[in-house]
């Protein structure tokens, strides 16, 4: 594993370098870096990219490290990946990271990403994190921003109010980095807030176009698997006539156009069926 990882990103960088968080990072820090930086690569999102399929598994090692508490603290102390990170040999190759990936963030609907955003939002967990991150990124709000799952530009205003509770409060100290409140400021936070969502927008519609394909695909399986099954029965328990190769060809092209039907219609064609067979016994 450790190979792997130093393959793809040198030598010189810390596993902490690599997603872009510090060594202080919570957990749910290094799951949403682990999910940002590994977005890029995805294998779904750069099919045949060789190169990024190896990113994403070098990545998806890095955080199968971090997550792990023991694995974590063995390379804080040593600056090594411990031995008992080759248990995780297993999920080695294409289908054991994309199935590490799957583990941790499902296949989530829009309305599942909604559901989750609610809850999460004004949460003690959220409250956390933005305590976390301002503290981690010495009080530099758009650090926090970005840091934060789910956290926007239209965000600043609710994070700051936590934060300045949080310091009244004492449960934390004022840092000594303050960032402008100008127009110009607010007007990039912006900006770079947009582009991201953008960003969201075109990786989703990628994934629903893929998810598309995938669905028509095994529709039209499932479709010439029933087509075949009634020209095979009728064939076998038809009374009527043989109908030439011309007609034949009509009806199996008639038989494609049709809908793939329901249970109860799929019942009532078995039912026709066993009718045809029996009145040829």
């Amino acid at each position: 594993m450790q190979d792997q990882i130093q393959s793809m990103f040198g030598h010189e960088l810390s596993l902490y370098d690599i997603l872009g968080v510090p060594p202080t990072a919570s957990a749910s820090q290094i799951k949403k870096a682990y999910f940002k930086a590994a977005l890029k690569c995805h294998p779904d999102k750069c099919p045949g990219d060789e190169a990024a399929k190896n990113r994403f598994q070098a990545l998806s090692s890095v955080h199968a490290v971090l997550s792990n508490p023991d694995l974590r603290s063995i390379y804080d102390e040593t600056g090594e990946i411990g031995d008992d990170s080759e248990n995780m040999g297993g999920m080695n190759g294409d289908d054991g990271w994309s199935d590490y990936w799957r583990m941790l963030f499902p296949r989530v609907t829009t309305a599942g990403i909604s559901s989750f955003q609610q809850k999460y939002q004004g949460s003690d967990e959220e409250r956390a994190d933005v305590i976390a991150a301002y503290n981690d990124f010495n009080g530099d709000i758009m650090a926090v921003i970005d840091n934060v799952m789910l956290a926007s530009s239209d965000d600043e205003d609710r994070f700051q109010a936590i934060i300045d509770y949080a310091i009244d409060s004492g449960e934390i100290a004022k840092k000594r980095k303050k960032t402008p409140k100008s127009q110009k400021a607010r007007a990039q936070r912006k900006k770079k807030a947009e582009q991201e969502a953008k960003e969201a927008e075109e990786m989703l519609a990628e994934i629903m176009r893929k998810r598309h394909q995938e669905n028509l695909s095994i529709v039209s399986h499932r479709r010439q698997q029933f087509t075949s099954m009634i020209d095979s029965l009728e064939e076998k328990y038809s009374s009527k006539e043989k109908k030439t190769k011309k007609k034949s060809g009509k009806n199996r092209q008639k038989h494609q156009e049709f809908e793939e039907p329901n249970e109860d219609e799929f019942k009532s064609i078995q039912e026709r069926l066993m009718n045809n067979r029996n009145a040829g016994r």
